[in-house]
């Protein structure tokens, strides 16, 4: 059995971590703590029993940041170290228009990711037209639901729609820079 783990003062790690905290995901069984922020992991060496910090890299790699942690507690307030300093450069899910044309009765594909222009590039090889990425708006899966539920009778099959008005002028006001209060003053003058 290992030996006892000495005592800590969890609010120094600021608990729970930007409202990350799940409750269950990726816990270490003994002190219930996350061994998992996005993109920051601990893991626990069999031999030597010490905990590693790592990068997640995608693709199943990951960059070795720090290890010789004989603590999970240790080795939890450095991961929050790292996560902290990343998150403000974090990217952004975001909710997508991705079709060949803009006129009504085309089709357009409405879905989420961090990374839109890369699911061009997966949707485009199945594609025999030319794609392009309509609009793209912050709110990742909640706001697709949004749109589903609110274009449901535009649907065509899964996340493919027929492009209506209605759904074009959402396209053009996403697009449409915001009317600063000066300008907007300005417009009631004249």
């Amino acid at each position: 059995m290992d030996k006892k783990l000495k005592p800590h003062n969890l609010g120094k790690v600021n608990w729970p971590p930007d409202d990350w905290w799940d409750g269950g995901l990726f816990c270490d069984d003994e002190t219930r703590l996350p061994t998992c922020l996005y993109p920051y992991f601990l893991k626990k060496d069999r031999e030597s029993r010490l905990w590693g910090l790592f990068s997640d890299r995608g693709c199943g790699d990951a960059d070795l940041l720090e290890d010789g942690f004989a603590d999970i507690f240790d080795a939890y307030h450095r991961m929050l170290i790292y996560y902290r300093a990343w998150y403000p450069s974090r990217p952004i899910d975001r909710v997508y228009f991705i079709g060949s044309r803009l006129i009504a009765g085309a089709e357009v594909k409405i879905g989420h990711s961090i990374y839109p222009e890369r699911r061009l590039k997966t949707l485009q090889t199945a594609s025999p037209e030319r794609l392009k990425i309509f609009a793209t708006i912050e709110g990742g899966k909640t706001k697709e639901d949004y749109y589903h539920r609110r274009w449901h009778a535009r649907r065509r099959k899964g996340e493919w729609f027929t492009l209506g008005d209605c759904i074009i002028d959402e396209i053009n006001r996403i697009n449409s820079p915001p009317i600063l209060p000066d300008e907007r003053a300005a417009q009631h003058r004249e």
